[in-house]
């Protein structure tokens, strides 16, 4: 890559040029789009700038359920509440079920929410 500013030869990824300093501008690895200053994300594509973490992985799908007597063959699908699951019957190999995972961090939303601050108000009520 060459400096805008003195044309030196750069290694390609260079942030600033080896020869006279001048910063390079950081472009986006998905559309080519310039970056401005401290974007974490493209705004043209949305792509997550290098090096920036671009979303929390996915959580790992189970092996089994009930011990084991289940055995996970594949997501049939997912919302905002649960993951199903297809799976195995161990025992008898020609039965398949749908299993669900609920989202734990949605569960306990709704526990603070419809069980701890009823119980609080109520609380509060009577003393």
């Amino acid at each position: 890559m060459n400096c805008s500013a003195c044309g030196h030869e750069n290694r390609e990824g260079s942030r600033f040029c080896e020869e006279c300093g001048a910063p390079f501008a950081v472009r986006c690895a998905r559309c080519d789009t310039e970056l401005p200053g401290k974007a974490k994300f493209c705004p043209e594509c949305g792509a997550a700038r290098a090096g920036a973490p671009a979303e929390a992985p996915a959580p790992r799908a189970p092996i089994s359920f009930a011990s084991g007597r289940y055995r996970v063959k594949r997501l049939l699908g997912e919302g905002a509440k649960k993951r199903v699951y297809l799976a195995r019957d161990e025992r008898d190999t020609a039965w398949q079920v749908a299993s669900a995972v609920i989202n734990l961090v949605l569960l306990v939303s709704v526990v603070v929410d419809h069980v701890l601050f009823p119980a609080v108000a109520v609380a509060a009520a009577t003393h």
